[in-house]
């Protein structure tokens, strides 16, 4: 009788080494794709964002255009600002849009000496600041 309840557990044990092994298994499996979809995320995530800076980019090469064109050198400026940082990845319009922004910036920094100059030559201390 105790040998047959022996068995009895032995053979319960084994079942239920079995069901963790095979559990240990599925635990395994669904970390695994855990991992693989934070991967898939981080990427849609950097993906996204360059995607917001590209966009951002291009919208700002045309915002320093127009404030240049008006002569509004302090939202020039502030909008060069705001995208020189952007670093192209493989693009030709990227690259394009950042040399147009550096070209900008550079105009800028004359403009903004000239004028100092002209003030500064004219006495007026209200156009240097």
């Amino acid at each position: 009788n105790i040998r047959q309840l022996v068995l009895e557990l032995r053979s319960e044990a084994e079942t239920l080494t079995g069901k963790l092994k095979d559990s240990s298994t599925i635990v395994q499996q669904v970390v695994e794709n855990v991992r693989v979809l934070d991967k898939a995320q981080a990427n849609t995530r950097k993906a996204l964002d360059r995607t917001v800076d590209i966009v951002g980019l291009k919208s700002c090469v045309e915002e320093v255009a127009e404030a240049m064109q008006k002569e509004l050198w302090e939202q020039a400026a502030s909008s060069i600002q705001r995208y020189l940082h952007v670093a192209p990845e493989d693009s030709v319009t990227e690259e394009a849009a950042l040399q147009s922004l550096r070209k900008s910036l550079e105009e800028l920094r004359r403009i903004v000496q000239e004028k100092c100059q002209d003030a500064a030559e004219s006495r007026d201390q209200a156009a240097v600041v």
